[in-house]
């Protein structure tokens, strides 16, 4: 049986994305519709360690995003969107099996998460930067793994899919998260950047020498511990 993805076999990787694209475009995406509430899920790697490391019960993206529209209460819908460094690379029958489940969204993969939260009551992932940005937009965050920022106010880590509809059908929860962000989010995120170092790892990446990251990280821990004591 002949199908789109043996057909896609035949051509170059950079036509195969263009031609993922355009069936993507006309076949998958769907534009946000302000009638309805939402919540997030940004999309990992395939084939993210983190994921396979913090939630392996999640490392089938496809099937914890059926899980997660299933556990969501009536009323609001599930929005997805492939992470920018993966475009063209997801199954194109599952994204496409996914835009047919009435309770998801699959976005256009330029859509800028920034251009997503507002339309979101709450954004959910297994430890994404994603959740971090947006606690910003006063979006609550359910997170399956450990995340930097599972402490900050707003963050609520979850066991399984289950529990999402526990925490969005409690309305004064969801208040109540929401006014832990507006409080208390801008001093916690100070003294959580206070606590950090900013190190460029691209050396490492690069396999370039880092004594000078290597000094600063030793500083670094030294001023802590002796704040500390």
């Amino acid at each position: 049986r002949i199908t789109l993805g043996k057909i896609l076999l035949l051509f170059p990787r950079k036509i195969k994305l263009f031609l993922k694209l355009i069936f993507s475009n006309i076949f998958i995406y769907k534009k946000i519709n302000s009638r309805f509430k939402y919540v997030y899920y940004p999309l990992h790697y395939i084939e993210d360690g983190q994921v396979r490391i913090k939630y392996p019960e999640g490392y089938n993206q496809y099937e914890l995003v059926r899980n997660i529209a299933k556990n969501i209460p009536a009323g609001y819908k599930l929005i997805i969107k492939e992470h920018p460094g993966f475009i063209g690379q997801y199954s194109l029958r599952e994204l496409l099996e996914l835009s047919k489940n009435p309770k998801v969204v699959v976005v256009n993969s330029k859509t800028s998460s920034k251009g997503i939260f507002p339309h979101s009551a709450c954004t959910i992932t297994v430890n994404s930067t994603v959740g971090y940005e947006a606690l910003f937009f006063n979006n609550i965050v359910l997170i399956f793994g450990g995340a930097f920022y599972k402490n900050l106010p707003g963050v609520t880590r979850i066991e399984k899919p289950e529990d999402i509809f526990k925490i969005l059908n409690d309305e004064e929860l969801v208040k109540k998260k929401k006014r832990e962000i507006k409080d208390n989010l801008e001093t916690a995120v100070k003294k959580l950047l206070d606590s950090s170092l900013k190190i460029d790892y691209g050396h490492l990446l690069r396999g370039e020498k880092i004594e000078g990251e290597t000094r600063e990280l030793a500083n670094f821990l030294k001023k802590l511990a002796y704040k500390n004591s």
